[in-house]
């Protein structure tokens, strides 16, 4: 056993070393690198680099970064990639690839740390009804039922490793580091702040929501699934912390980030810069959501209503969710950033890579989805199709905008449909493990 472990151990290093090393290689190719960067698929008006270097050339110019519409990016994080700006190819490449494989770890510790967590157990799906089924101490439950879940015992040993290979080799999480996305940083800041609030670091997990939040606002709909987090009390008996203190600290910190902002540039220009351009959608350039077709055809007077209707369609989801999701928060943070994912003003593929990342989390729950295997390979035919009707369309003018925003619909109703068969999934593995605690209520049997 432990020769095994050893050997998978070394597989792992392996490929993660090679996931980073073909990231390195690829951005180090100076076609390979700005033509995927120069994908709309890959780079957007918000995570796009190039928008980067032209917010520290006029920021090096004493000017304002907001000068003009370049920068959509609040000043810290300006700060952040100041520094690779200047820097060589070389040391670019190698910052991207390591910050990718930060996220990974992190995501390795994320896995870590839920199978640790009441979520992981079987007695999570009574939702904490467990006197109603006579089950007195969850510990024993799960200890009696576990064995029979296929693959559980060896979840420790293979669950963390897969997470974050998923990670590394995925090809929408290697597309978005060559294409130089600065949204590795948003992925980064979003899973340490799941690590530590499954760790119970709540003031830190807080704060890292906040950058989050403050960097890309649509982050902030993950509130409800941190504070679920924080609220429970730890296996060795700490108290959590109550969701009306995660929220007043979130606010806080959120303000202190924009005053600081303010203090930084001297200004309040990025406020309109960043948050006012994800809110109205100013810039109709092509991407893989939903925004940008339908207001490039409305009708003037008729922005402002549907603009209030599709960011009040993402805004809706998180309490409901919340609500119907709260024995499982990480699930519930999981759907949150699909559907971020999804439907957010700029998104990219690089989104869509890392919900698939922590989707093996939930490997026993979604087994059984139905449909998995036609959805991925609808996402497949998408992911080939999407540069050749751009080609189409931009290229040799025989194609129009409707070739492309028609594989943007059916990605977005691809991972609609992944999405709501998932949660089926989860819902049907919850209502299994609750009939079979009433059945074994019925013959008398106590835990």
């Amino acid at each position: 056993m432990v020769a095994h472990g050893r050997g998978r151990d070394s597989a792992v290093l392996v490929g993660a070393a090679a996931a980073v090393c073909l990231r390195v290689a690829l951005l180090l190719s100076n076609s390979v690198r700005e033509a995927v960067s120069s994908r709309v698929e890959v780079s957007t008006p918000v995570t796009s680099f190039l928008r980067i270097r032209e917010g520290a050339f006029l920021w090096e110019q004493g000017g304002s970064p907001y000068d003009g519409d370049a920068l959509h990016r609040p000043p810290f994080v300006l700060f952040f990639f100041y520094p690779f700006v200047s820097a060589g190819d070389a040391v670019r490449a190698v910052a991207f690839a390591v910050l990718d494989a930060l996220v990974a770890l992190v995501l390795r510790r994320v896995a870590q740390e839920y199978l640790q967590s009441d979520e992981a157990r079987p007695s999570c799906s009574l939702r904490g009804k467990l006197a109603k089924y006579k089950v007195q101490d969850a510990r024993k439950w799960d200890v009696a039922h576990v064995g029979s879940e296929a693959g559980s015992g060896s979840d420790v040993e293979w669950l963390p490793d897969a997470v974050a290979l998923i990670y590394l080799w995925h090809p929408y999480s290697i597309l978005s580091c060559v294409g130089m996305s600065t949204l590795v940083l948003d992925h980064l800041v979003v899973a340490l702040a799941l690590l530590t609030a499954l760790s119970r670091r709540a003031v830190l997990s807080v704060l890292l929501l906040s950058f989050a939040t403050y960097s890309s606002p649509h982050s902030g709909f993950l509130l409800p699934a941190i504070a679920l987090l924080l609220d429970r009390s730890s296996s060795n008996g700490r108290k959590g912390v109550s969701m009306g203190l995660t929220v007043g600290l979130f606010l806080i910190a959120t303000g202190l980030l924009l005053v600081g902002s303010r203090l930084a540039i001297g200004s309040w220009d990025f406020v309109h810069a960043v948050y006012g351009f994800v809110v109205l959608v100013p810039d109709l350039v092509p991407n893989v959501g939903l925004f940008w077709y339908f207001f490039m055809e409305i009708f003037d007077h008729f922005k402002s209503f549907f603009l209030f209707i599709f960011q009040y369609h993402i805004a809706v989801y998180p309490i409901p969710l919340a609500v119907r999701l709260s024995h499982r928060p990480v699930f519930l943070a999981i759907c949150l950033l699909a559907i971020n994912a999804i439907f957010k003003s700029y998104p990219s593929v690089g989104d869509s890579s890392f919900c698939f990342a922590l989707g093996p989390l939930m490997h026993r729950q979604l087994a059984g989805m139905r449909h998995m295997y036609y959805l991925m390979q609808v996402l497949l035919f998408v992911t080939v199709l999407s540069p050749i009707f751009w080609h189409l369309w931009i290229v040799t003018g025989s194609g129009n905008s409707n070739f492309y925003y028609a594989l943007t619909v059916v990605f977005a109703a691809a991972q609609v449909l992944l999405l709501s068969e998932s949660m089926l999934a989860v819902f049907r593995y919850d209502r299994g493990v609750r009939r079979k605690a009433a059945e074994e209520m019925k013959e008398g049997k106590s835990w």
